[in-house]
């Protein structure tokens, strides 16, 4: 598959997946070729300045359809057009045939580790979690800004609790939002009232009762490639959202005893694969060193179960934050005491689980990032060059 751009008329950082270059204004450039097929999802993406919003389209791959990207003066983004009729294939031979030499290629060494990256992902997935109702486009708009609903959610129940309820502040209705399950360890659907310690201790009825059974049509497959999903657009787009609902997720898993041998395999798999992929200079800002300590730290909390199972996971994370077990591991063995009656249980527990309120609104200035990914960076030059 390949995709055109148009024209550049102005600098702009692109990237296709884990790989993104420089282009400079006019530069004579019309875009990526040679996109495997075998990988059934991509991601392109741009940013035009240093501290701009990174945003970008997941598409499906197809070999006969026609995708190009043209900037839009007024909106500032490049916009896709795509077709995929007779006429559409024969244009898209056509241009491929006069322009290639100014194409730049797909790193094909890239493929393995994007489909490991992917390999849970389905497009109807895609186009619900992204919020895209039409059935009929080939791509999803995703960008550093986009909340998701979940937040969206913790700050209307935030503005409805404060004392200034009373004013008028209305949480935008129109934007485009991530549709990310909602995973809310502390509510009622998480805890049954007879069974608040356990549930809290161990989260398999809610992963499998709720979760799966409700949001996922009961395959822990789709959940996974939600996780993978939110972790790209976390590492891509810098989206904080989905760095949120990416740990959560992986929080929820690793704190059910009742996944299986094969699933955990899988998923340490995969979690090796993101960590691996990631670059250190983004650890202090995308990983909650909390969440990877509760779920690869072994401590009287007794909510560890998969620990030991994860190895590919614990050395991958080592290597981004070395210093975090050891003093990990002396705070969870605090965390809570044997002889401590049920409520009290909860009460310390939470206070180590959740620092905060889990429904209150998380306020954070939005970081985003220069794209520089598995050694793919720098200023691209076509097969002639330019």
């Amino acid at each position: 598959m390949n995709i055109f751009v148009n024209s550049v008329p102005n600098d702009v950082v692109m990237g296709i997946d884990c790989n993104s270059f420089s282009l400079k204004k006019n530069q004579q450039f019309h875009g990526i070729k040679l996109i495997s097929s075998d990988v059934k999802y991509h991601v392109v993406h741009f940013q035009h300045s240093e501290n701009g919003i990174r945003y970008g389209y997941w598409f499906s791959t197809d070999p006969n359809l026609y995708l190009s990207f043209s900037y839009n003066p007024e909106q500032e983004i490049y916009i896709p057009e795509f077709r995929s009729d007779d006429n559409a294939r024969q244009e898209l031979e056509l241009r491929f045939k006069s322009c290639q030499h100014l194409m730049v290629s797909y790193p094909s060494e890239a493929n393995d580790t994007w489909q490991t990256l992917t390999s849970c992902m389905k497009w109807a997935d895609i186009r619900y979690w992204a919020s895209e109702l039409s059935v009929d486009t080939p791509v999803v708009y995703v960008d550093s800004t986009m909340t998701t609903s979940e937040e969206n959610h913790m700050l209307r129940k935030a503005l409805a609790n404060t004392s200034n309820s009373q004013r008028q502040i209305n949480v935008p209705e129109q934007e485009p939002t991530l549709n990310y399950t909602p995973i809310r360890f502390k509510s009622n659907e998480a805890l049954r009232a007879d069974h608040r310690t356990t549930d809290f201790l161990d989260k398999s009825w809610y992963l499998y009762h709720v979760i799966l059974a409700q949001y996922h049509y009961s395959s822990f497959h789709s959940l996974l490639g939600e996780m993978q999903f939110s972790f790209l657009n976390s590492m891509i787009f810098s989206n904080y959202g989905s760095s949120l609902q990416w740990h959560a997720i992986i929080e929820l898993i690793c704190g059910s005893s009742k996944v299986s041998p094969s699933q955990i395999q899988k998923l340490d798999h995969i979690l090796s694969s993101q960590l691996n992929i990631l670059p250190q200079e983004y650890a202090d800002t995308l990983l909650n060193e909390e969440v990877w300590t509760r779920c690869l730290t072994v401590s009287t909390a007794r909510d560890c179960y998969h620990s030991e199972s994860l190895k590919s996971t614990t050395a991958a994370i080592q290597k981004l934050i070395p210093d975090v077990f050891p003093v990990a591991m002396e705070t969870a063995a605090k965390l809570v005491p044997e002889d401590l009656e049920e409520e009290e249980q909860l009460e310390n527990a939470s206070t180590f689980f959740d620092s905060d309120d889990e429904y209150a609104p998380a306020v954070a200035s939005t970081v985003f990032y220069k794209v520089n990914l598995s050694g793919k960076t720098g200023d691209y030059r076509t097969d002639e060059g330019v």
